[in-house]
């Protein structure tokens, strides 16, 4: 995931209306909400925003991309943490070790 797609998603969520949101619903054209927990927020009570808006609609795009990158980064880890580096020329050590590097600095 490239860090511009990133940063989109982290603004959306970062730009909602804090939660933890709990007794969402649709209502004929309207999603309303109600509070049922403590310290939940219900939609209904606070009115739906703009940025809220924005964020429940993008969310069946940003949560898969958000999987794929947490499953691609997963194995990635196995594939290093089951590698027996003793077993590996150096030349591949050494682009396994790049490819952590490149890995670790897109995620700052």
């Amino acid at each position: 995931m490239d860090e511009e797609t990133l940063a989109a998603i982290r603004a959306r969520a970062d730009q909602a209306t804090p939660g933890p949101w709990l007794g969402l619903y649709l209502s004929g054209d309207t999603i309303t909400g109600v509070k049922n927990a403590p310290g939940a927020v219900g939609l209904g009570e606070v009115g739906l925003t703009a940025a809220d808006h924005k964020f429940i609609t993008h969310a069946r795009e940003d949560i898969p991309a958000l999987l794929a990158e947490v499953e691609r980064l997963r194995a990635f880890v196995q594939a290093v943490a089951t590698t027996d580096l003793r077993s590996v020329s150096l030349a591949d050590a050494q682009r396994l070790i790049l490819k952590a590097r490149a890995l670790l600095a897109s995620e700052s």
